[in-house]
């Protein structure tokens, strides 16, 4: 048997020293079991914020899983050849990144993959996907860790409001930000929301831990979701960015998700917060569609709003809550 990657024999027990580990790092005896019978592979663990924000309760209770709604990505790609992103995808990734180095939408920078993870992976091993049945389309607008200008998410918002992804896009996550605003980035956005698209966007990160009141852009334009991060007791993170302009909040801190391999790894930051509310809201968007409701980002908005808890810290500043959100859509 092997251990830690080293290879054993296993202990001697009426004449067979083969046993066999399943994913929660349990050992059996191949004595009792045929080598053709697979070991159960159910999800073993969970990170605290799935708990803390009942996404297994929804799961059963409303047996809502994503299945109907379909997510654009606009991030640094997606390393998809990861097993927990088999048949997640539409279709393959787009790289809008002109001085790309890469002809595909490889994650080296392993962000685009980790905020996917919270949105749709699959629960081979671990719960950490939200929506796993949702479908994703990813486009690549960043590779080299910041965003000089809006060229590169101006090109992919250009090329999604295209006839061709009319029934294709119900949801776009954002966790990129820029420090300037762009005229033709806003107005982007306000196009694909008139599609009925609900766009969730990063507040972004104050690299001083001051929560400075520093505009980043697309989170901070009134028309998207703006989301911030909170701890995970539930207080405000000191690195989100100009927290009243936040529509809502949502952990943020080691937050765990995928990178290179299939087994999750803890990142902070607003873009966490971002993605998991995008989950959420893919959860949202497929329970309204599976009860023929109307779907616009504002409604959207306005239902994560006025179900929101208060932060410990500031009564004003509110953390999502999916339970509460689900109880009133039913």
């Amino acid at each position: 048997m092997e251990i830690d990657g080293n290879q054993y024999e296993g202990d001697l027990y009426d004449g067979v020293t083969t046993w066999y580990k399943d994913t929660a790092g349990n050992f059996y005896w191949s004595g009792g079991i045929d080598a053709k019978d697979a070991i159960p592979t159910e999800p073993s663990s969970s990170d605290f914020w799935f708990e803390k924000l009942d996404i297994g309760h929804i799961w059963s209770m409303y047996e809502e899983q994503g299945d109907r709604c379909n997510v654009l990505i606009l991030d640094t790609g997606i390393n998809d050849n990861l097993n927990v992103f088999k048949d997640a995808l539409n279709q393959a990734p787009l790289n809008f990144v002109a001085s790309s180095k890469t002809t595909k939408s490889i994650d080296k920078l392993r962000h685009g993959t980790h905020c996917a993870g919270l949105i749709a992976s699959r629960p081979i091993d671990f719960e950490v996907g939200i929506a796993p049945q949702s479908k994703l389309i990813v486009g690549k607008i960043n590779e080299h860790g910041w965003l000089k200008d809006a060229a590169s998410i101006n090109a992919a918002l250009t090329e999604f409001l295209k006839a061709e992804y009319d029934n294709k896009i119900d949801l776009i996550s954002i966790s990129q930000s820029l420090g300037l605003s762009d005229n033709t980035m806003e107005e982007l956005i306000k196009k694909h929301i008139a599609k009925n698209r609900v766009v969730v966007t990063a507040i972004g990160n104050d690299g001083f831990k001051e929560n400075l009141n520093t505009k980043k852009y697309p989170g901070f334009y009134e028309v998207p979701i703006s989301v911030g991060s909170c701890e995970s007791d539930n207080s405000l993170s000191n690195y989100t960015c100009f927290p009243s302009a936040v529509d809502v909040f949502c952990y943020g801190t080691n937050i765990k998700s995928y990178t290179e391999e299939n087994y999750p790894i803890p990142l902070s930051g607003t873009s966490q917060a971002t993605a998991i509310v995008s989950g959420i809201c893919a959860l949202i968007i497929s329970a309204l569609k599976k009860k023929n409701q109307p779907i616009s980002c504002d409604s959207i908005k306005n239902l994560l709003k006025s179900t929101a808890a208060p932060l410990k810290t500031n009564n004003q500043y509110k953390l999502i809550q999916p339970k509460a959100i689900f109880e009133s859509i039913f």
